[in-house]
This record gives C-alpha cells, structure tokens and sequence, in this order.
C-alpha cells in the first residue's frame, strides 16, 4: 500500500464513531484502471460484508504501540455522549507509564497503565467542547513511551468513575498542551491592548545579535479573542528600524500557529506562543536597531491598540537589538 494511502487510513482511525470503507465495485471494478478495495487495503482494513455491488470495509487496529494516540469528537455527539470509555495497556514486558488525555489542550485525566489492559470510564466538562472544528482527544505518556490505545468511545452512562476529572489550571501536566497558564520568568511583560481583542502579555528575546544577512528571533506570549474570523483574520508583525527610518517586517499569520481547537476553548483565557525569526537584509548597517511590533489585517491594515494607557497603532520592544560588523 502507498504512503497516501496508510496515512489516509491512520487519519480515519482517530474518528469517532469508527469509519467504514464503503466500495462501489460497479464504479472502481469497472474503470479504465480498476481498483479493488478488499486487496488495495489488505493488512489495513477488513472485509465487514460484501454482495455482488458493494464491499464493506473495517479499518483495522494499530499493529505498533505509539507514544500518543488521538481521537477526534464531533461537538453534536459529545452532548448526547457526555461520557468517554477507553482501555489503554503497554507492551508486554514493559514497566508501567503515566497516561495522560486532554481534549482540546485541557487536560481531562491522568493514569498509570501497565501491560495488563485498564478499562478507564471519564467524564467530559461540556465547557471543554468546541463546536467549529472536530474535537481532539490527545493521548500521551511521559517520557514517550509506547502504549496500545485498544478501544475508545463515547456513552451516555458509562458507569461510575474509575478516576475524577482534574482541574486543568492544577493538573501540571508535564506535556504540551495549545496553551501556557503563565509566561516564564526569563520573558518580558508587557501590556499591549489591541481593539480587536488581543493582549500582548510578555516577549522573549532568543537572539538578539546577528551580522547583515541573519536573523533575529523572538518569543511572543499573547491572549486572543475566541471569535474564529477575527483570529484567521489577524497577523503579528515585528518591525526591525534602522537609524535612517528604513526598516524590514517579519508578519506571522496568527491562526497558522496556534491551536484553534485550544482558542475556541479558552477556559483562562489561555496564553499562546508565537516565534518569529526575522531576516535581515544584507544592506543593513552595523549597529543599534530599533525592534516594534504591530497587528495588521489580513489586508495589511494596522489594528489600533493601547500600552500602558499609550495609543497607538506601533509599540516599541523594550528589547536591545544590534547588527553586527563582519569583526566582530
């Protein structure tokens, strides 16, 4: 099988309900290049029913243990099923791992799992749903270790817990999650107000000296509104200005780089990451240069905002940047 094809078919594992393979073997036996369903998906999917028209395929299970598994939810179903049931185990042999699941980056729950298989009934806050896209449950260990997700699915009463719900804001969960409850010690605060509704909260410098022809690169933490059209609709861009009033922009479409599942959500509000790395002309001149950031439209239009009660459509970092002689 092709590499398209069993990517295909790792996508449609992670929907839920499970998804059939349905051939039309008066449309893909009977073209010019025929296909035949049963033997193009052999080893990934098995034959459910079949008569002189159709074939009805079920995907197979995973054969290999992975570090994380998704599930993905339509919003309609997580109201009626407001429940999830899954059993999860290692690899044979191997010592025990804790489990954690979050939906949409907040996490639900965390277990320890071992070889022999544990049967896990949850339940699911509905403030954790979003209704605009699929709703994603990520399934991870720490450390990365393998593990069998071995079924999945949602109940309307699955029975009484077998562990609570943590509380996202005091989960500490040691992996990535779309979001941040607060920026690291070593990043700038700021207080940056958009009208559109985002907050710049913080900036962090990652590299702040580079010859003509680099690159600088910074950290943004920002807070967004929760309306989709003005998030995909919205652009973060970081302006390098020399002394002569020339300058060069690095724009980051913001909805490319964040999780909008997580923005949907937005129990906190979160806080999201943005790098940029900005390039530098090779004309560009030894010395000190001044770095400002702005939101622009996907238009390019300026976005007005407000710093420490200071209007403005541009905001100067308080970030120290230079360009470098060939020497130095």
């Amino acid at each position: 099988m092709s590499l398209i094809y069993a990517r295909l078919n790792n996508l449609l594992r992670q929907v839920w309900p499970p998804c059939y393979i349905l051939e039309d073997k008066s449309v893909t036996r009977k073209a010019r290049i025929p296909y035949n369903y049963v033997e193009l998906f052999a080893g990934e999917a098995s034959l459910v029913a079949e008569d002189n028209r159709f074939a009805l395929l079920k995907l197979n299970p995973p054969t290999e243990p992975a570090a994380e598994a998704h599930r993905m939810v339509r919003h309609d179903y997580l109201v009626q099923y407001p429940c999830i049931t899954f059993s999860a185990r290692t690899p044979a042999g191997s010592p025990p791992v804790t489990l954690w699941l979050d939906l949409n980056g907040y996490v639900i729950g965390r277990w320890t799992i071992g070889p022999e298989a544990r049967d896990i009934h949850v339940d699911i806050p509905a403030r954790y749903a979003v209704k605009l896209t699929p709703n994603l449950f990520r399934f991870r260990t720490e450390d990365a270790m393998p593990f069998f997700l071995d079924s999945f699915a949602a109940a309307r009463h699955p029975g009484p817990l077998t562990e609570p719900a943590l509380d996202c804001a005091t989960a500490n969960c040691p992996l990535p999650l779309g979001h941040i409850h607060q920026i690291p010690a070593e990043a700038i605060p700021l207080k940056i107000r958009f009208t559109s509704g985002f907050r710049l909260i913080g900036c962090e410098p990652l590299q702040t000296t580079a010859p003509a022809g680099g690159a600088f690169r910074l950290r943004y933490y920002l807070q967004c509104p929760r309306d989709l059209e003005i998030i995909t609709g919205s652009v973060l861009a970081t302006r390098v200005t020399a002394a002569s009033g020339k300058w060069v922009e690095e724009r980051s479409i913001i909805a490319a780089v964040c999780d909008l599942n997580d923005l949907q959500c937005q129990i906190h509000p979160g806080i999201y990451t943005l790098e940029q790395t900005i390039q530098l002309p090779e004309h560009f001149a030894p010395g000190d240069y001044v770095l400002s950031v702005l939101l622009r439209t996907e238009k390019g239009q300026r976005i007005y905002g407000m710093s420490n009660k200071k209007p403005g459509r541009i905001f100067v970092l308080p970030v120290p940047i230079r360009i470098l002689a060939a020497d130095d």
